[in-house]
């Protein structure tokens, strides 16, 4: 009676173990997929998440400086005309919505479109570089998914103050929420559920499989 017991002890003890290790193996496994679900809308405007807002329409000006060129912005025609250079995806969104593609300095023919052609929040294509999990303290049931703070990018600019900004909006510089990483994980909640839940089934399986 006592051997079975101790035997019921130990099982117990490797049980609590696998639902552990399961937890874990479910966080990474949420963060992974908020993560890609936050990567995903970046590019796309988008709308009302549970608590968070729509996406507002950029404003013409960050548009308009998404397609120039950042080499060779600007050169002078014979006419002594000062001529903004347009990237090729910038002279196919002109092509576009019906703008000019010779835009001067003092003609602004860029319009926000309000699709997915501004391209919100993407332009150089750091900040979804920069979308990542950190797993250091899963063994405590937290998995974070974001952009680190710390990290710059090779001209020095912070791709975690640009997250940051638009996540939540700055004021100072007005720009508006446009949340995407808050809303991947309420997106996500029933799936986190599952996430988890296979994966203490399947510790659990294993350590009775191996007894």
């Amino acid at each position: 009676m006592l051997e079975d017991f101790k035997e019921l002890y130990i099982k117990l003890k490797e049980a609590q173990k696998a639902v552990d290790k399961g937890i874990e193996n479910g966080l990474k496994i949420a963060g992974v997929r908020v993560m890609g679900t936050a990567k995903a809308k970046l590019g796309t405007y988008q709308p009302s998440s549970g608590p968070y807002p729509a996406w507002p329409k950029l404003k013409d000006e960050p548009v308009r400086r998404k397609f120039i060129s950042k080499t060779k912005a600007f050169n002078i025609n014979g006419n002594g005309q000062v001529r903004i250079n347009v990237t090729r995806a910038g002279k196919a969104y002109l092509k576009k919505h019906g703008a000019n593609a010779k835009i001067f300095r003092d003609d602004k023919k860029f319009v926000a479109s309000g699709t997915s052609d501004d391209a919100p929040l993407v332009d150089t294509g750091h900040l979804k570089q920069a979308i990542s999990i950190d797993a250091k303290d899963v063994d405590k049931g937290v998995i974070y998914v974001g952009v680190a703070s710390g990290q710059k990018d090779a001209k020095g600019n912070s791709p975690g103050d640009y997250a940051s900004a638009h996540e939540f909006g700055y004021a100072p510089k007005n720009i508006p929420a446009r949340p995407f990483i808050r809303p991947s994980a309420y997106e996500n909640r029933s799936e986190i559920k599952g996430d988890i839940s296979e994966a203490i089934k399947e510790e659990l399986e294993r350590i009775w499989q191996n007894n």
